[in-house]
């Protein structure tokens, strides 16, 4: 869905499930490149973004997402990971900035995203991580 209010304002929201059999990951620092399979998984999540630009020369924008991403059905070698949070994927996602054009020919930006914590192995049993910048 978007929301768009004259020049200054546009907002969208966008609500998404994604359902795959047999879903492969490739193994993290894995030399070979091989691949694991996790089976059958569900990913559902909800997306926003915004943009306000309340005069010409300054334009405020950021988005964030939630998702929740499991294995519903693991791979026959796997049987225990079943209802586990895939791994490496954070459920929250998110990033914003001000944008300042003072000039035509000069654009000041500052910004940051982040990530919440994910698992870090497929059994969610190493702890997890999480990461922000600016």
């Amino acid at each position: 869905m978007k929301l768009t209010r004259g020049r200054w304002l546009e907002a969208r929201v966008a609500l998404w499930q994604q359902t795959a059999s047999g879903e492969l990951k490739r193994r993290l620092n894995d030399p070979s490149g091989d691949f694991d399979n996790l089976g059958k998984t569900r990913r559902r999540g909800v997306d926003f973004q915004i943009d306000v630009k309340p005069v010409r020369s300054v334009a405020l924008w950021g988005s964030y997402s939630h998702q929740t991403a499991r294995i519903v059905t693991p791979d026959p070698a796997t049987p225990s990971q079943a209802g586990n949070a895939i791994d490496h994927v954070p459920q929250n996602v998110f990033s914003g900035g001000l944008d300042l054009t003072p000039d035509p020919k000069l654009r000041v930006s500052f910004w940051g995203n982040g990530q919440s914590s994910y698992e870090l192995n497929p059994a969610n049993t190493q702890g997890a991580m999480a990461t922000m910048s600016c």
